[in-house]
């Protein structure tokens, strides 16, 4: 994950999703769903990890170079459960 990613764009509008890294890097290898969002350019990885009252977290990865190919949390943020049926429709969905 990028750091300034993280100071500036999730600890500013996903206070309770910033909170919950930890879980997110015990989990990251376990999604729910994972999806294929060519318009990002990302996989969203979506778990059930309840986060602020909300059932679910999406999580963004991206494969950037860093000398290696890696892939990269590039955000993440929780999602209502009435919302996520439109995350799951953002793209071709890869996992399960």
């Amino acid at each position: 994950m990028l750091r300034r990613t993280y100071n500036d764009h999730i600890c500013r509008f996903h206070t309770d999703a910033a909170l919950a890294i930890d879980r997110v890097k015990q989990n990251f290898a376990h999604p729910t769903y994972v999806i294929d969002c060519r318009a990002a350019e990302s996989e969203n990885a979506i778990y059930a990890l309840p986060v602020g009252g909300d059932p679910w977290i999406v999580v963004a990865v991206k494969v950037r170079w860093f000398g290696l190919k890696k892939r990269v949390i590039s955000t993440w943020y929780a999602c209502p459960q009435a919302q996520l049926a439109d995350e799951l429709k953002k793209g071709r969905q890869i996992f399960p």
